[in-house]
């Protein structure tokens, strides 16, 4: 979570050791003065600059839901060409919604359906069929698989893999879907690098949306973007050209 009024890093996962409370604005400006900065959270900034570069005109009147899908989930709201306003800090966040794995148990939806969990559901239930309840986030152990070894196993057969993968993702799906009625989002754009692993993962994730908001009625476009390599910081950039002091 990032300050963007006085850019400072006000939460963070380990991802960087010692983040969280870092002053980035008054780093900024010591390494490099008199530059024109400006500074927020990796997710918003992208989703910014997608809507701005690539979807802003065919959806310049709706609240849209950009949703990052990746290492872990993260998300932005779009309303109206502006980040939705955020005195709290976390609009758009979407790692805390609640959602249901293939299993049919309930957990954040971080934890359920980010490429580090799929990997870490099918490294676990793969030693322990049996095992109930929430899979509660852990790091990476020795012998555990990756996604795109869950991935293989899935292509050549692999039924717990393949579980998961469209289990998981629908249940993600259906979340973003209750979300979608209740906050009046128009339109859904999914990137990230487990979105980008195609129609495996997008098929899941449309069924989830569609089976919810089917049953609320509600009609929400939903768009993927692969988001190639320069994606982010060409976003970044946009960003602060509208928005440096």
């Amino acid at each position: 979570m990032v300050d963007p009024a006085s850019g400072t890093i006000v939460d963070a996962s380990p991802t960087i050791p010692g983040w969280a409370g870092t002053d980035l604005g008054a780093l900024m400006r010591e390494v490099a003065p008199g530059t024109p900065v400006a500074i927020h959270n990796d997710v918003r900034t992208w989703a910014y600059g997608e809507h701005h570069l690539i979807f802003g005109e065919k959806l310049a009147d709706e609240r849209v839901l950009y949703v990052a899908l990746g290492t872990g989930a993260g998300g932005a709201i779009i309303d109206q060409g502006q980040l939705l306003r955020s005195p709290r800090l976390r609009a758009g966040e979407i790692a805390e919604l609640m959602a249901c794995d293939f299993r049919g148990i309930a957990d954040r939806a971080e934890n359920i359906a980010s490429g580090e969990s799929l990997a870490r559901y099918y490294n676990e239930l793969h030693l322990n069929p049996e095992l109930s309840g929430p899979i509660g986030w852990r790091e990476r152990r020795e012998g555990d698989v990756d996604l795109a070894e869950v991935l293989r196993r899935s292509e050549a057969g692999d039924e717990l893999a393949s579980e998961i993968i469209a289990g998981n993702l629908r249940g993600f799906g259906a979340a973003l879907a209750g979300l979608a009625h209740a906050a009046d989002i128009g339109a859904i754009v999914f990137g990230g690098g487990v979105t980008g692993i195609g129609p495996v993962v997008t098929r899941a994730l449309r069924a989830g949306l569609e089976e919810w908001l089917h049953a609320t009625k509600a009609r929400v476009d939903c768009y993927f973007t692969s988001l190639p390599h320069p994606a982010p910081i060409l976003a970044a950039a946009l960003y602060a050209v509208h928005h440096a002091e």
